[in-house]
């Protein structure tokens, strides 16, 4: 091979690149027949205007492989492997999501080494993913609004050439993921990182009201006079309490306005 050209099947019959069109394997048959062609230096005429045609299909791992290597099925892949980890390291031990993001990601793998994959667009998406969970523990949303800006600049470079760029070859279409599959996961995963994971991680870090933590504020009944130590009923349990405004008598109805230890300090409701 000395010389190169992009050329369309018309140009390439022009130039004498090829030596015929056909719309479909049929016409190409009734082309073919009659042509002279040589074998072991004999000549002899092709017959294949009435040869039978036998098509043969792709196996199960050709077919597989088939269906991956699309930009759009390659792209949901990568993304769901990243979720997959993901949550699996804010919920470790589950097991389920990050056998099933390993899975995804193998497969995702697979599929973009036979495409042409940018990997700048597959490192943008990753920054974009780690911007979004580092928004989760700071206040405001100026690394989610760099996540998504990210996001999508990854999704769209995600494959090789850009297509404003280079032309794009008859036989080789263009690989790239769709416009609206991306504003589709741009959403998914803008609003999974804003809400449903602020929203767990929140629950975390959020302090457990049980026990004494909810009694102040509590309503309840003296059981005894407190003048100033008595003892109270609240929340069907009795305490010892200590009146902060002395005397309140058996019977009256009290709120607990503070504790030390386990004793609490009430006034009349």
């Amino acid at each position: 091979m000395r010389e190169s050209v992009s050329v369309t099947a018309s140009e390439a019959l022009d130039i004498g690149v090829v030596d015929l069109i056909a719309p479909d394997l049929d016409e190409l048959l009734k082309l073919l027949d009659g042509r002279e062609v040589k074998v072991r230096g004999e000549s002899k005429a092709l017959r294949t205007a009435s040869v039978p045609i036998r098509r043969l299909r792709m196996g199960l791992a050709d077919e597989i492989l088939h269906n991956l290597v699309n930009p759009d099925i390659a792209y949901i892949l990568l993304l769901l492997g990243i979720l997959g980890l993901i949550l699996e390291l804010y919920h470790p031990g589950t097991m389920l999501p990050g056998v099933t993001g390993l899975i995804c990601l193998i497969l995702a793998f697979v599929a973009l080494g036979n495409l042409p994959v940018n990997w700048g667009g597959v490192a943008l998406i990753v920054l974009a993913i780690i911007l979004f969970a580092l928004d989760i523990k700071v206040a405001g949303f100026a690394l989610s609004i760099g996540g998504g800006i990210a996001f999508i600049l990854g999704s769209l470079l995600l494959f090789s050439p850009w297509p404003s760029i280079s032309p794009v070859s008859p036989t080789m279409p263009r690989a790239q993921v769709s416009p609206w599959l991306i504003a589709l996961m741009t959403a998914l995963f803008g609003g999974f990182f804003l809400f449903v994971v602020s929203a767990v991680w929140r629950a975390q870090r959020a302090k457990a009201l049980l026990g004494l933590d909810t009694i102040v504020g509590a309503t309840g009944y003296a059981a005894s006079d407190l003048d100033p130590i008595g003892t109270v009923l609240v929340q069907s349990e009795d305490w010892t309490a200590e009146a902060v405004e002395p005397p309140i008598r058996k019977g009256e109805k009290i709120v607990v306005v503070g504790r030390e230890g386990i004793r609490l300090k009430v006034k009349r409701a």
